[in-house]
């Protein structure tokens, strides 16, 4: 009970800040939304069970990565697939005649973010169609290249590879 409180507090000064809200904006959702379309029933009806809780979104780099913090962490709504343990889904966008990717991430069984190579403001007022959606590798979500772009990786060798962002 006192840890819920004090998230939410800390999740406060993130609003204040301008760097998170309890809500999705409309091309988060949008995106979500045509991933649990393509989920089977079963799968579909888990996320939808928790987006109905209480959450709150973190909003970095303006808006491109945006994750989910549940303040319940109830492990029935978690899908129990392994595959959902870390699973990515990439959405093809096409905004005003042009074409655009976000990423829609599960870690753990629940929904973890949403990502998109532009800011949030770009999405603002803008008429976003979906064209298509398919599972994808998780190394390639936004914030797995950023982070091997800052710090590079590790081969199994143990040398050190660094590689370029997509």
């Amino acid at each position: 009970m006192l840890g819920v409180l004090l998230r939410r507090l800390y999740d406060c000064l993130y609003f204040v800040c301008g760097e998170g809200t309890w809500r999705l904006r409309p091309h988060e959702s949008q995106v979500i939304a045509a991933v649990i379309d393509s989920l089977p029933v079963d799968k579909r009806e888990m996320v939808q069970r928790q987006l109905a809780r209480s959450f709150f979104v973190v909003r970095m780099l303006r808006g491109r990565i945006n994750t989910l913090h549940y303040y319940e962490g109830d492990a029935s709504l978690a899908i129990s697939d392994a595959d959902f343990a870390d699973c990515l889904f990439k959405v093809r966008l096409e905004l005003n005649g042009a074409g655009q990717t976000a990423h829609v991430t599960f870690y753990e069984g629940r929904l973890f973010g949403v990502e998109f190579k532009k800011p949030g403001r770009f999405f603002a007022r803008k008429q976003i169609s979906i064209r298509e959606v398919a599972r994808g590798r998780p190394k390639d979500s936004y914030t797995r290249v950023i982070d091997r772009s800052e710090h590079g990786t590790t081969s199994a060798r143990g040398e050190r590879e660094d590689r370029e962002m997509d």
